[in-house]
């Protein structure tokens, strides 16, 4: 279980917020672009998603490889949450 908030990323992203509690099978993430563009997320151990849920300015698609591909405005806030 943790959180980290406020951090930046690579390709003009900042984290706002993102949550874990791995027992309970729950993740959140809140972030924003400073560009329209798609990223991967990918889990480091594989995890079977039973639901998912997007703010209404992003899409979340499955991979093949059990990742997610998360589409994101620019400077809008996207928040994803995941149960397993």
């Amino acid at each position: 279980k943790g959180e980290l908030r406020g951090t930046r990323a690579r390709g003009q992203l900042r984290i706002e917020r993102l949550a874990w509690d791995v027992p309970a099978g729950k993740l959140q993430l809140e972030l924003t672009s400073g560009r329209n563009q798609t990223i991967a997320l990918r889990p480091l151990r594989a995890i079977s998603v039973k639901e998912s849920r997007v703010s209404e300015d992003a899409t979340l698609q499955p991979r093949s490889d059990g990742g997610f591909d998360l589409t994101l405005q620019a400077n809008r806030k996207a928040v994803v949450e995941l149960n397993w």
